[in-house]
């Protein structure tokens, strides 16, 4: 029998523990995304507003829109823009064209398929770098092939409208380490400015932030005193100790499963975790959406609700921390992720109601017969 010492000591290790698991989350998640993210960790990038000459910025047949903008550092390879396919995919040809302003000749000019434009956030526009380039002021075009009133695209004119991008070799910034340190504090504010990784970093820090305040919120409550003075201490006892003997037969399922290397068990822990992880990705990592994968990842969860006779109050809880993510994916302005959490949040809603309806319909057919 463990002294009431003994449990506050492992009550508190496996907090520490919990903390530390939950804090490697935040910070592998994280930096995995940056890993991962499409501007690497040689490439700077800075975001321009206001580059466009022309108020209309629609992209119609012949027409042509003019900017500009100031290089910020050297090795400029990449512009990307932030077009608007006005939520379809648009057929037609953009050219776009670049040089040094007040130059005679254009430095590079190439065509580009409106179609790849759906759904990414800023296409980026490549052409050979240009090795001193910071200070300069560059002057670009982009000029419609076939645009017309029902099929082109536009500038968003959401922030930032343009970005340049500024790529750099390894052996360039491991020169010395003055060099490297200068680039690091620059690749740091990059990062600082970036609102996907702002919006990366506070998603994955949520259930550190939750743990925290439930750990605050018990030691200022201290549930455990409050139970054993409180006149429901009999009602709290026993959905207690209901909880727990639920629990211990579950655990000796699994034992039992396990013991007689049942597949089922793997099916039970797999399935779901699969299910949730692939809609993760799809909220967080596939930039529009594909009705084939919504319909199948619809179908899993639909298997994984109804085979492992999972309670519609998980799902509450799955749809409850969907809908508090969405304020923050509104708030840096990502608006297909904020899609994404709406819909699966609306699907997993709707399966929800469809769980609990069933439920109430089976419970009242076993009444039926057994009256």
């Amino acid at each position: 029998m463990l002294s009431a010492r003994k449990l506050k000591t492992l009550s508190s290790s496996y907090q520490v523990i919990i903390f530390i698991l939950l804090l490697l989350f935040w910070f592998v998640m994280t930096l995995l995304f940056i890993i991962n993210y499409q501007d690497k960790f040689f490439t700077l990038v800075s975001r321009h507003r206001d580059v466009f000459l022309n108020q209309n910025q629609e992209l119609l047949k012949g027409k042509v829109l003019k900017g500009s903008f100031y290089a910020t550092q050297d090795n400029m390879g990449i512009v990307s823009i932030l077009f608007n396919s006005h939520n379809h995919i648009v057929y037609d040809t953009v050219r776009f064209r670049i040089k040094e302003k007040n130059s005679k000749q254009w430095y590079y000019e190439s065509d580009y398929n409106t179609a790849a434009f759906f759904g990414l956030p800023l296409y980026p526009l490549g052409f050979p770098k240009i090795n001193n380039s910071q200070g300069k002021e560059y002057y670009f075009e982009l000029e419609s092939i076939s645009g017309t009133s029902t099929n082109y695209v536009s500038i968003s004119t959401r922030y930032p409208q343009l970005e340049s991008k500024y790529v750099f070799s390894h052996e360039s910034i491991q020169e010395d380490k003055q060099r490297l340190t200068v680039y690091t504090i620059k690749k740091l504010f990059n990062l600082i400015q970036d609102r996907n990784v702002l919006f990366t970093f506070f998603v994955n820090l949520i259930p550190l932030i939750f743990y925290i305040l439930f750990i605050y919120i018990d030691s200022e409550i201290h549930f455990y005193r409050y139970i054993k003075h409180s006149k429901y201490k009999d009602v709290f006892l026993k959905l207690i100790q209901r909880i727990s003997s639920g629990l211990h037969e579950k655990m000796n399922q699994k034992r039992k499963q396990i013991k007689n290397k049942r597949p089922l068990y793997l099916y039970e822990i797999l399935l779901p975790f699969l299910t949730y992880m692939l809609i993760l990705w799809d909220i967080f990592f596939i930039t529009k959406i594909i009705g084939i994968i919504v319909s199948i990842l619809s179908v899993m969860s639909v298997i994984v609700f109804n085979t492992l006779s999972i309670s519609y109050k998980i799902t509450l809880v799955i749809v409850l921390v969907l809908l508090a993510i969405l304020p923050f994916a509104i708030l840096f302005e990502m608006e297909m992720v904020a899609q994404k959490l709406g819909m699966w949040a609306y699907i997993m809603l709707a399966l929800m109601v469809i769980i609990y309806f069933s439920n109430v319909f089976d419970k009242s057919m076993n009444e039926t017969k057994t009256s």
